[in-house]
């Protein structure tokens, strides 16, 4: 994961690690990463500084740990079947591919006499019309629900936060973005309670900060013990054009109508309805004109990095790598390599620097602090927390849902007849 022939695309996360940053920056060898093997049982791990979401972190694929006589055997072909890789988990891949993925009971597992389930069957199906038909013959035990369906199956479903929180990311190097004030107005004049029902039928939460609420906090949910509105449910349409007169005579404009910004979306019908509702609501409220660029999925990712000038805003957003604040918020450190806001800001920079520091309530206040920051700087325009819609059959007992990681959790399920 740290070494650098390696390329590992999320090495990022080792920062974490005694010298791990520097390590992956090969300004220091391998060596001198805080990881050691004291016996073949035991690992070491020593911290770069106090982080009580690293044991969250260590469930994370890119720490999960394989066989180096197995990497040496297969190779390039290393885990490209399920016989060529080791599983250490409740289940063990029998077979992939061709849209189905199978996996067995690992008897290995140190937990083995709690797992009841034999063996679990997931389904690639493209069209989540067809799996929900699917579902209503019995063909399957779980299915998600997409939220132009889910109003036909109210009362039926349930539901879970995935962790994705949904923006609209502004470029700061784009010359009127750069203006906080024309990015509060832009803020204020979304009215997020119409676009979740424009959008979503109204199945996913309006997002009013940045963070998801449900992350560990100091001692229970961050959101509780942190609770922030930066902005109204329905928007602010006197406040956000009083933002855009103060924008418009910072930049020496005449009309908001002499703003045309360009907005790259993802190619398909929900990215495309998202994006209208924004559009509309930012053309009526404040006169700016933006233009939607719809390219695949595959282009749009690769406009997420710094320097970029091929967007002014993009529809994205970013579920947690574990379960704390920071997950979200390092994205936005002025040197931080996801930073395709090029957001700069001593201010937010030395909340999150204080943060590693720190622990318990004085480390969660200076994220807090980070997070408010960010959101009184404008800097990107929150819309979102999706709420995932799924029905279960009813002889499905003890399956787990979460926002962190893999969604559902098969570890512990038993069926009935």
């Amino acid at each position: 994961m740290f070494d650098p022939a390696a390329a590992c695309p999320s090495s990022y996360l080792g920062a974490v690690l005694k010298n791990g940053a520097a390590v992956s920056a090969e300004e220091l060898p391998l060596e001198e990463l805080g990881v050691k093997a004291l016996d073949d049982y035991t690992l070491e791990i020593t911290l770069e500084n106090p982080a009580d979401y690293f044991l969250g972190m260590l469930s994370m694929s890119a720490f999960a740990p394989v066989r180096q006589d197995l990497v040496e055997k297969y190779g390039a072909e290393f885990g490209g079947g399920a016989d060529k890789q080791a599983y250490n988990g409740p289940f063990k891949v029998t077979a992939y591919g061709e849209g189905k993925l199978v996996m067995a009971k690992n008897e290995a597992y140190y937990d083995a006499d709690k797992v009841k389930l034999d063996s679990v069957e997931i389904l690639t199906v493209a069209d989540k019309t067809t799996a929900v038909s699917m579902f209503d013959a019995g063909d399957l035990d779980l299915v998600e629900v997409p939220t132009e369906l889910a109003p036909q199956y109210e009362g039926k479903t349930l539901s879970y936060y995935n962790g994705s929180d949904d923006y609209a990311a502004l470029n700061h190097k784009n010359q009127y973005l750069a203006n906080k004030n024309l990015r509060l107005a832009m803020n204020y004049a979304i009215n997020r309670e119409e676009y979740i029902l424009l959008s979503h039928s109204g199945l996913y939460d309006p997002n009013l900060r940045y963070v998801l609420p449900q992350v560990h906090g100091v001692d229970g949910d961050y959101g509780t013990e942190y609770p922030l509105e930066a902005f109204p449910v329905i928007g602010d349409q006197e406040k956000a054009r009083e933002y855009l007169e103060a924008a418009l005579s910072e930049l020496n404009l005449t009309s908001a109508s002499d703003i045309t910004l360009k907005l790259v979306v993802s190619d398909n019908d929900a990215a495309k309805k998202e994006a209208e509702v924004v559009v509309n609501q930012w053309k009526n409220v404040l006169g700016i004109n933006v233009e939607i660029n719809m390219v695949p999925y595959a282009t749009r990712n690769a406009l997420l990095v710094p320097d970029s000038d091929e967007f002014d805003i993009i529809m994205t957003g970013w579920a947690p790598d574990y379960s704390d604040p920071y997950s979200y918020l390092e994205l936005w450190y002025s040197t931080s390599g996801y930073n395709y806001l090029n957001y700069k800001s001593e201010t937010y920079d030395k909340y999150l620097d204080a943060s590693k520091i720190t622990k318990g309530k004085e480390r969660m206040d200076n994220l807090f602090n980070a997070e408010k920051t960010l959101l009184e700087d404008g800097a990107l325009v929150p819309l979102q927390f999706r709420e995932i819609q799924y029905m279960v059959s009813d002889r499905v007992q003890n399956l787990g849902a979460y926002f962190v990681g893999l969604d559902y959790n098969f570890v512990y399920v038993d069926m009935t007849e």
